[in-house]
């Protein structure tokens, strides 16, 4: 025969002889390509060793039990007349049976890809710094968050079963003013109390530092109820003295806005303005009434030239009583605070004694910035996370290469939830799926089993790209039973990109835009989503929220097993985030993982979206986070163009007599039917080395030419 199989037992060499395998014309090598990934090369059959091999393997077997350690390897002639070796796998002692003088035992091909499709899911625990070496330390110079307290007209009395209140304002006192909420995850910029009560030295909150402070402001009233006017404002005492207004520009319908002497910038005007008789008596200025369910109200007469005493008349003004009365003052102002200064409301009315209006709803929102101080976070390469799964999974250590394709990885470092929350023993919870998943989503990236290095077995990860090129053309000339289909498992009509959402209880979450963006195809014809997503999370708030918790010494919360990762710069010896990406649309200029963002995890994983179709466009659908940003100018809701294709959705199928394959399935295959020419890559490949039979091929179609 043209192949003889080598039998290695504990270092020494057997070369089998025609009476030493039972099933010589059943052993058929195979070698696979899981999807458009790596490849897997494994036997498809059981040996059934006879005679001497079998001799030499029960004594083996008895020597070592299941830990005995054994491999075959194919040799197979080339054109020089020179064995060559072109297969080689291990022996799975765990699979031993004998009878009759047959030794029965299925071989692994590659030991380390079976324990990893074992293992591959299985969540590992690291102790950060211990099991996974540290290298670098991040000094993450936080995201600048925003901050505000809530206030209102809180204290009055009720209206019937209405939510509004009669508020009053006493004479020569403070307008009372209640806290209705807060959000303040820093801390540090203001000194604040529940309520602004009735007592002249009374206020809102003090500054703890300079910083410029925005009031939102939205106060709706009932004009037809009141007793006098009321002005309110803004006002600021500064060293004891109340600083003149205006503080900045109002943006909203605030009415005529101006100050009252030193007393802040005023907002509200006069309540009410209309003079509130409900009857039918002659109609002049001011007088409403009620018919039916309609408020009329008088008006002059059309035709008035502005001479004279104007008539008067009724006229209806198609609005119910509540919405005809009902009216808002809203805007926006700027305050430019100094440290010391306290913030209040201020209240002044027309009349000397205590007044009183009707209100609907009111708010004052104070917001302003605040930046937490810089935090050391012990970060690690992702070579480093590889090798250390991979170790666990296979028990020795492991090699992990990765390719430079991508610029990104070599600034990349992953992170542990709990280093960021500063635990000083910090564990990395993550599987080697996981990081595969991310690896692919984020990169485009897919790993191999690559050939040991002294001893060592390598796992190497690569852009999907470079393994579907190649310089070399491998034209097979006698090929039989061609057959070419569609496989329909690479055709998708949506496409989700990204990281799962996060649910932050803050508003600065919902200012996040590295979650999930959603496109369609265009595709009919199928109803499979492609899920391109990583479990490894780039939102920089949800890193700025677990440093926020340091200080907190429970671990129970869910996502202290998360794992983040971060694209860094360096500054002098110093590790820095990187916020080289211009981000617009956030409401912080601190935000960061811009190269992370969904439509770049798209672009990374182009060639493999583009299989179904050359040239085609991915229609925005949807985003789970800020779609109003902008990455570099360009709107995260944009659509995406696919012009790379790293293969075709076709697979062609043939035999050929050329069965002198050496493995290496990196090559571009090519072949010729009827005047059609097919060019692709592996997909599998079946040949039964110690009988003359016919190679079976599947490629995965690059091209077809007619």
């Amino acid at each position: 025969m043209l192949a003889k199989f080598v039998l290695n037992i504990s270092g020494s060499e057997y070369e089998l002889r025609d009476d030493d395998l039972k099933n010589w014309d059943e052993i058929q090598c195979s070698y696979k390509r899981a999807g458009f990934d790596g490849v897997v090369r494994s036997f498809t059959s059981q040996f059934e060793f006879v005679n001497q091999a079998c001799r030499l393997l029960i004594s083996a077997y008895l020597a070592k039990g299941v830990n005995a350690s054994a491999r075959v390897s194919v040799l197979t002639l080339d054109n020089n007349w020179t064995y060559v070796r072109r297969f080689e796998c291990p022996l799975d002692f765990s699979t031993v049976s004998w009878e009759s003088g047959v030794f029965k035992i299925n071989c692994v091909d590659n030991t380390l890809a079976s324990l990893i499709k074992a293992k591959k899911s299985t969540k590992y625990e690291f102790a950060v710094g211990k099991d996974i070496a540290v290298r670098e330390i991040l000094h993450f110079d936080r995201v600048q968050m925003t901050e505000n307290l809530v206030y209102g007209l809180t204290a009055g009395e009720p209206f019937g079963n209405t939510a509004d209140l009669k508020v009053t304002l006493r004479h020569k006192k403070h307008i009372w003013v209640g806290n209705k909420g807060s959000e303040i995850v820093v801390g540090g910029v203001v000194d604040w109390l529940d309520d602004q009560d009735e007592d002249a030295a009374s206020y809102l909150f003090e500054t703890c530092r300079d910083v410029d402070v925005t009031v939102d402001y939205s106060v709706t009233y009932r004009e037809d109820f009141g007793n006098a006017t009321i002005v309110l404002g803004v006002s600021v005492m500064r060293n004891g003295e109340t600083v003149p207004g205006p503080y900045g520009a109002d943006s909203g319908n605030g009415g005529s806005i101006g100050t009252v002497g030193n007393r802040g910038w005023t907002f509200i005007g006069s309540f009410p303005s209309e003079t509130s008789l409900n009857d039918y008596s002659a109609p002049r200025a001011g007088l409403w009434a009620k018919i039916g369910d309609t408020v009329w109200v008088s008006r002059q007469k059309p035709g008035y030239t502005g001479s004279g005493t104007p008539d008067y008349e009724w006229a209806s003004s198609g609005s119910s009583e509540d919405d005809y009365f009902r009216k808002t003052r809203n805007g926006k102002i700027t305050l430019s605070l100094l440290k010391g200064d306290r913030v209040f409301i201020s209240a002044y009315p027309n009349y000397n004694g205590d007044v009183a209006v009707r209100i609907c709803e009111s708010s004052f929102a104070f917001s302003w910035k605040a930046r937490g101080s810089v935090a050391d976070i012990n970060i690690l390469r992702p070579s480093a996370v590889a090798e250390a799964l991979l170790r666990r999974i296979a028990g020795v250590p492991v090699k992990v290469t990765v390719s430079d394709f991508d610029w990104r990885l070599a600034s990349t470092y992953l992170l542990a939830a709990e280093s960021a929350r500063g635990l000083g023993s910090a564990k990395l919870y993550t599987s080697f799926a996981e990081f595969c998943d991310w690896m692919s989503a984020v990169f485009g990236y897919v790993y191999y089993i690559g050939e040991p290095v002294d001893g060592v077995d390598t796992v190497c990860f690569v852009h999907r790209s470079e393994l579907f090129e190649s310089d070399r053309v491998r034209k097979l000339a006698y090929c039989d039973g061609i057959k070419y289909n569609v496989d329909s498992s690479t055709i998708y009509s949506t496409i989700n990109a990204g990281y799962d959402k996060q649910d932050y209880e803050n508003i600065n979450g919902r200012d996040e835009f590295n979650f999930t963006n959603t496109y369609t195809t265009g595709c009919t014809v199928s109803d499979k989503a492609l899920s391109l997503k990583s479990k490894y999370r780039a939102d920089c708030y949800g890193l700025e929220f677990a440093v926020q918790k340091r200080g907190e010494e429970t671990t129970d919360n869910e996502s202290d097993q998360d794992v983040f990762f971060v694209l860094c710069k360096r500054a002098g010896t110093d590790v820095l985030v990187d916020r080289s990406d211009k981000v617009e649309g956030t409401l912080s200029d601190t935000v960061f993982n811009g190269a992370f963002n969904p439509m770049a995890c798209i672009r990374a994983n182009a060639g493999y979206i583009g299989i179904q179709e050359r040239g085609m466009t991915l229609a925005f659908a949807s985003s789970t986070g800020n779609s109003d940003v902008c990455i570099n100018g360009e709107p995260i809701s944009s659509d995406i163009e696919i012009k790379s294709q790293i293969a075709t959705s076709g697979i062609v199928e043939f035999s050929t007599d050329e069965t002198d394959f050496d493995g290496n399935v990196g090559d571009e295959i090519e072949i010729t039917d009827g005047g059609i020419t097919y060019r692709g890559y592996i997909k599998e490949v079946s040949v039964k080395y110690a009988r003359a039979e016919a190679a079976k091929y599947k490629l995965f179609v690059r091209e077809v030419v007619q």
